[in-house]
């Protein structure tokens, strides 16, 4: 959801150049980018990431940011058909992320350290987040979902934000490349970003 965006701006720029977008989890990305099969990679990064991407080897920039905020089909008085917290006698049932990707780690250490206590019971796993959206559409339980990707949705009545700002959860984007890549065309790209980037960093958020 924030590629589109970005790749419009750097075309305004750069002059439009052509992409393939490869999607993955994590590890699989990064395997990618170190054998040389992509040039760059963006993704979500926690801790976990940071510790398998050697600076010595890899340069990064962070590019932005997302929120995951809760979401649920409305109910019959528009209010979320499940919200958070939910109860022991009645946990919520939850559309989740597979335990593999970055979101679902973040999400898994927000729930860790909050101090309210979120009763859940996963009812679907999924690792891309159109099968999770549209779970939660059809009101089968309550997703974490990017921002981005939901808005038009809440927008349009199709589904509703499910707890306060309490439950947000906020993760950094960030943009790799493995240093010594010679090609013309990703330098300049990666300059233009890094320079976006350093823009958007001054600017109040």
């Amino acid at each position: 959801t924030f590629l589109p965006g970005w790749y419009e701006t750097l075309c305004r720029q750069c002059g439009e150049f052509p992409i393939s977008i490869a999607t993955g989890g994590t590890q699989e990305a990064i395997l990618a980018l170190a054998e040389g099969k992509t040039d760059l990679l963006i993704a979500y990064v926690n801790s976990q990431t940071a510790a398998l991407l050697d600076p010595k080897k890899y340069e990064g920039c962070r590019l932005s940011h997302e929120i995951l905020v809760p979401t649920s089909a409305p109910g019959p008085r528009g209010e979320a058909r499940f919200a958070l917290p939910g109860s022991v006698d009645s946990p919520i049932p939850w559309l989740c992320f597979a335990r593999g990707l970055t979101l679902r780690q973040a999400l898994d250490a927000h729930l860790a350290r909050t101090d309210r206590k979120a009763y859940l019971t996963p009812v679907l796993q999924a690792d891309f987040y159109e099968a999770i959206e549209e779970m939660a559409v059809r009101g089968f339980g309550l997703a974490w979902l990017p921002s981005r990707l939901v808005k038009n949705d809440l927008s349009a009545g199709k589904l509703c934000l499910a707890g306060g700002r309490e439950w947000n959860i906020r993760v950094e984007i960030f943009m790799f490349r493995v240093r010594g890549n010679e090609n013309p065309i990703i330098d300049k790209v990666w300059r233009q970003a890094v320079a976006n980037a350093d823009r958007t960093s001054e600017t109040p958020q």
